[in-house]
């Protein structure tokens, strides 16, 4: 059971694709305001015809954030109305990362949640996994064919069998001694640096923490979240940078390790 709060101010039509794919125990939170409250029959047909649990908040008043914070307040009102913990923001606008960061991953009333964001409520990242998953899961093993009971020879272009070479009997050789056996490496320990001392995820003060650091680099919400999963399973302090290259591309992820080595070294302290 999932809830979309769709930012219709930002997003639009486009921002409704998917929505024949939602499931009945699902609900839309459509939020909109005077500058954009018009659907199309599609939509309108789509909506009605979904079974999906619908409802409309409109935005009287225009301004700055204006539909961002009550958008806020609607997420809190629904968490502490119902029993669902998967929240999905349909907006491209980047300042709520600070939303996605306060829910995904939180337990509250005695419930875990789950929070994400995305353009539309079906996006081409997701249609993507599937499309891979299911090629991955096509894949079959080659077995290959054993010959029946008997001793066979090769076959020969004209389909008669080659002879088998008459098999001689090896000489003795001399007793050699036994090589002395190989000792297998240590295992190492699954899991990066933090994982490994029992940290499943990165407290609400050290994402404050992040935020504030990389304020002026202009991150996406799904790049906070990059940066957060890198601190957990990071096995060292260069682990950590090279796995911010090369999940954020070699010039930005420098930028990033440059405000946030810190604060990364300070948790493993």
């Amino acid at each position: 059971m999932s809830i979309y709060y769709i930012d219709y101010e930002n997003v639009h039509e486009k921002g409704m694709k998917g929505l024949e794919k939602l499931a009945k125990t699902d609900t839309v939170c459509l939020l909109y305001s005077e500058t954009a409250q018009s659907l199309t029959i599609d939509t309108m047909a789509g909506l009605t015809s979904s079974g999906v649990n619908i409802l409309y908040f409109k935005c009287m008043n225009t301004g700055k954030n204006y539909l961002d914070f009550q958008l806020s307040t609607v997420c809190g009102l629904m968490a502490g109305r119902g029993a669902d913990t998967d929240f999905v923001i349909v907006s491209e606008d980047k300042g709520f990362a600070s939303l996605v960061d306060f829910w995904n991953g939180q337990t509250y009333f005695g419930r875990k949640y789950t929070c994400r964001q995305q353009s539309a409520i079906e996006t081409t990242e997701k249609k993507a996994e599937k499309k891979a998953e299911k090629k991955e899961n096509g894949k079959g093993v080659k077995k290959s064919k054993n010959s029946k009971g008997g001793k066979t020879g090769s076959i020969t272009e004209t389909g008669s069998k080659k002879p088998e070479a008459q098999k001689t009997e090896p000489k003795k050789q001399e007793a050699q001694k036994p090589e002395p056996k190989k000792q297998e490496p240590e295992k190492q320990k699954k899991g990066g640096l933090l994982q490994q001392r029992g940290i499943s995820s990165i407290a609400e003060s050290t994402r404050k923490r992040v935020r504030a650091a990389v304020k002026d680099l202009d991150l996406k919400p799904t790049e906070y979240t990059l940066i957060y999963n890198i601190m957990l399973k990071a096995t060292a302090e260069s682990d950590f940078k090279n796995r911010l290259m090369q999940g954020l591309g070699k010039e930005r992820g420098e930028k990033v390790n440059k405000v946030i080595a810190e604060i990364y070294q300070n948790l493993l302290k």
